[in-house]
């Protein structure tokens, strides 16, 4: 390990570290000494092909979090920021951005009628899958704080679902009734 640290910075002017060691020894098993299988001698060349292998390799091992874009770090949008939040609900256009706390129903009577029965979390639930951003039930009910957002996303996308078919099927039958019995 010493002598691929000491190689690394003497030979090859990199410098120390598990990642540059790692890269070192990794460049090492490379075809850079083929000029030695020749019977000549390793030359400026052959060293310069051995520390441009290594420094890829080096950017391959670093995290992408480690890197720099622009002149800048790059940091994961689950970079806690304090008061359980992270990067992702301040940067993100999502639900958990927006206050989602609803106690009302909507204007249109055939919705409130569905989401009715609905307690405040499910109904929570079906506002943030309404929104544009969200994609899933599962991400739905992340939005909401569900400690188990797939069983949560799921059972509202199926009670919703039920609630639908229920409410068609009453309608379809209060028309029916309102229309009178059919004569043939």
């Amino acid at each position: 390990q010493r002598d691929v640290e000491s190689f690394a910075a003497n030979v090859l002017g990199l410098r120390q570290g598990k990642r540059w060691q790692e890269a070192v020894s990794t460049a090492l098993l490379g075809d850079w000494a083929t000029p030695l299988l020749a019977g000549s001698s390793i030359g400026p060349a052959a060293l310069a092909v051995l520390r441009a292998e290594a420094q890829t390799i080096h950017r391959q091992l670093t995290p992408l979090w480690r890197r720099k874009a622009n002149g800048s770090r790059v940091i994961p949008l689950d970079t806690p920021l304090g008061d359980g939040l992270t990067l992702y609900d301040m940067v993100a256009d999502t639900p958990a951005a927006l206050d989602l706390d609803i106690s009302w129903l909507p204007d249109d009577v055939q919705l409130a009628a569905i989401l009715a029965p609905l307690d405040l979390v499910e109904r929570r639930v079906a506002v943030a899958r309404a929104h544009p951003a969200v994609a899933t039930w599962e991400e739905a009910a992340l939005m909401v704080g569900a400690p188990d957002p797939a069983a949560l996303g799921n059972r509202v996308r199926r009670k919703l679902k039920r609630l639908r078919d229920r409410h068609t099927l009453r309608a379809a039958e209060a028309a029916a009734r309102k229309a009178g019995p059919t004569c043939l």
